[in-house]
């Protein structure tokens, strides 16, 4: 069971328009490029993305351009996403893990795992760099989702509709989500209104920390 979970806000746009050089004309990563963006972001990298590094178990590899180290070309635009980071609530940053209890106890409820899952932890970011307003190609950083996923502006509302639809019943939890929570964790059975209702306000206060901003979402589980 993952512990941590974190969340930041960025901006697609300057994202899209600062790697726009990283890519020629048929979609292909220029490598070189890419890498001196890379470089430049993680040597201005905002406390946020700092924060994030450690979440993506960044090490000194990452920068290095050995044909031996893994997904390199996507932990380099990987360091530019961070670069675009602003901190928001996350469903377990403080210790608490909201996104375990969030887990358990909407389904039971009638949300289905995967609007569970998206809320938890985004779409693949294969899908974010396929709205890039220039052409990547589909092979390009075949390994992007293992870094973590994301939500668009769009997304965000209607995850945050949808969870809506249920705080009565989540913040008020039955005998049947009590007993849920008690296999997984006893106190929170012993306490449950109060913990759902934490569960509950964190993930309005990620997804509103977002939309305030009309930013989009990264969310990675460590």
């Amino acid at each position: 069971m993952a512990v941590l979970h974190f969340a930041y806000r960025f901006d697609p746009v300057p994202l899209f328009s600062g790697l726009r050089e990283c890519f020629s004309a048929d979609g292909a990563v220029v490598h070189s490029a890419l890498h001196h963006r890379a470089a430049l972001a993680l040597r201005d990298m905002p406390t946020a993305g700092q924060e994030a590094l450690i979440a993506l178990r960044y090490g000194d590899t990452w920068l290095c351009d050995d044909d031996d180290e893994a997904d390199l070309e996507e932990k380099w635009w990987m360091l530019c996403l961070m670069h675009h980071f602003c901190a928001v609530p996350s469903l377990g940053r403080e210790g608490m893990a909201h996104h375990v209890i969030l887990k358990a106890v909407l389904p039971g409820l009638g949300v289905i795992e995967d609007e569970v899952k998206t809320l938890v932890s985004g779409y693949d970011l294969k899908t974010l760099i396929a709205q890039a307003p220039y052409d990547i190609a589909p092979d390009a950083l075949p390994g992007l989702g293992d870094f973590g996923g994301w939500l668009s502006v769009a997304q965000i509302e209607k995850i945050k509709d949808r969870l809506a639809s249920v705080e009565m019943p989540f913040t008020h939890p039955s005998s049947d989500q009590r007993d849920v929570l008690a296999k997984i964790y006893l106190p929170w059975a012993e306490n449950a209104e109060h913990v759902c209702r934490d569960a509950f306000d964190a993930a309005m206060a990620m997804l509103d920390g977002a939309l305030e901003h009309q930013n989009a979402l990264f969310l990675v589980l460590d």
